[in-house]
């Protein structure tokens, strides 16, 4: 309640503020103000209790599987490149890569050894 009370008054002085800082204006009169109520009294309370039976229909859903076609997608290409150009260590880089494409068809590794430089 005291909030509503604050509110009111804050937008009261709100408004005479504007009302002072406003050009003069024509001065209008009103003469009806017209407020109407309506009371409606209820007379009588009706509660109806309604039994029916219903009938309850079992739902099946059914799973199908169906296979799609997967469509063709670019193989990303990653090419791995190793100082170890010895033929067992090349072999056993070669075959990771392989166990690693198996699991992932869209990837293809290129193991490539090169000779380092020596200065």
């Amino acid at each position: 309640m005291k909030r509503v009370f604050i509110f009111t008054l804050i937008v009261v002085s709100l408004a005479l503020v504007l009302a002072a800082c406003q050009p003069e204006a024509e001065q209008v009169e009103v003469t009806r103000v017209v407020t109407e109520t309506e009371q409606v009294e209820v007379t009588r309370v009706v509660e109806e209790v309604v039994e029916s039976e219903v009938e309850v229909t079992r739902i099946v859903e059914e799973v199908v599987e169906v296979e799609v076609p997967a469509e063709a997608v670019e193989k990303t290409v990653i090419d791995f490149w190793s100082t170890d150009d010895q033929a067992e260590r090349v072999d056993v880089y070669e075959a990771i890569a392989a166990r690693y494409m198996a699991e992932n068809p869209d990837v293809e590794i290129r193991i490539l050894p090169i000779q380092e430089l020596k200065g």
